[in-house]
């Protein structure tokens, strides 16, 4: 992802807490504010909490100006709740319903919207909407731009399904909502390849978070990527392999005894090339890539390695420290194995790299090209 995307990413995120809740851009509130306040709610109250949400989400769709849009989105936000519990189940079931019949409907006129840059900005705005009201039946609509080529607007579609609300709701939910969450698994899945860094992130904690099969696919398929940029000395944001390796030691404790075998080869294949990058990257890499890398290589023996052998240890954390990279080489082959053993992790989990060309079982795992000509 380049700098300009990861910018703009940055810059919607702020339009989020910019929001002045004072500045009533919807032009009137009072009745919905009734509605907001009944004990039981009546077909008339329905009827205004749908006129309240289709008027704002269309102010949403013809506002130009982003201090204004913030501020709408903030007064939909406000009112997308009742304040009496009595009434709670009537208000949001009404709100969801209308919520998606009216952005649908915003959704497809902005497609039909002849500027490109206006048609992305309502997009977006659109999305961060989404986002925010945390209801598992708009997760439909924001699935419906997680391909394509704005890489903005994809972030915050994959941010519009994967944010931890959503994760809970498909957790404690049955039937369609699993269907739906097998769905936008396999999509994340089709769109990994191309992702950056930061959706990727969002993939993660979703791959982590769900609780379908479907999530630990995606992991793993993460994990490739990962590996197979580091491979190609393309990886960026090594920080976010923290995340990554944190996980697949998590799915160790939940994956079945013929699965462990797999979620530990990619858990010491992606962690080897941290270690070998740091190693083999000490005059390539730059000052922040070698602090994301240790801090990758001390998380991960904190808090995956010490747990995995119930012995806390720190003698990457030291290696680093006295910048010795023998004895970090050393515990790596200790760890993952080398051609004369068997690494304690391949031997706890019992997998292995493959095959050599005899044949034989590989001990040791694949080994970093030399970094690439600058």
């Amino acid at each position: 992802m380049t700098a300009k995307t990861r910018f703009l990413i940055v810059l919607a995120a702020l339009l989020i807490l910019t929001i002045n809740p004072l500045t009533m851009a919807v032009s009137d509130t009072s009745k919905i504010e009734i509605c907001c306040n009944k004990q039981l709610l009546d077909e008339e109250d329905f009827a205004t909490i749908d006129k309240f949400v289709g008027d704002a989400i269309n102010e949403l769709l013809n506002t130009a100006d982003f201090s204004s849009v913030s501020s709408i989105r903030s007064v939909i936000l406000n009112y997308s709740s009742s304040n009496r519990s009595t009434a709670q189940a009537q208000y949001t079931s009404q709100f969801s319903k209308s919520a998606y019949k009216y952005l649908s409907k915003a959704l497809k006129d902005a497609e039909a919207i002849k500027s490109k840059q206006r048609r992305y900005e309502v997009v977006l705005n659109l999305l961060i909407l989404i986002n925010d009201l945390d209801d598992i039946h708009l997760t439909e609509l924001a699935e419906q731009k997680l391909q394509g080529s704005n890489n903005v607007i994809c972030y915050w579609a994959v941010r519009c399904v994967t944010n931890p609300a959503i994760i809970e709701a498909f957790n404690s939910s049955d039937g369609d909502n699993l269907i739906q969450a097998k769905r936008i698994a396999r999509k994340l899945d089709e769109i990994a390849v191309d992702a950056g860094p930061e959706t990727l992130s969002l993939m993660v904690k979703f791959a982590e978070g769900i609780n379908i099969n479907a999530g630990g696919e995606l992991l793993l398929k993460i994990a490739d990527i990962r590996i197979s940029r580091y491979a190609n000395w393309r990886v960026d944001y090594e920080i976010l392999d923290a995340d990554i390796l944190k996980a697949l030691y998590k799915k160790l404790f939940l994956a079945g005894n013929n699965d462990k075998p797999a979620v530990a080869r990619h858990f010491a294949q992606l962690f080897s090339f941290t270690v070998q990058r740091y190693i083999k990257g000490r005059e390539w890499l730059n000052d922040a890539q070698r602090r994301h890398l240790a801090s990758v290589l001390i998380e991960t023996e904190r808090e995956c390695i010490s747990k995995m052998f119930s012995k806390p240890q720190v003698v990457i954390a030291i290696a680093i420290e006295n910048d010795s990279y023998l004895n970090l080489l050393q515990e790596h082959n200790r760890l993952l194995g080398d051609r004369t053993r068997q690494g304690e992790i391949p031997k706890k989990y019992k997998f292995d790299y493959g095959q050599n060309s005899d044949g034989s079982k590989r001990s040791v795992p694949p080994s970093l090209p030399e970094p690439l000509a600058r």
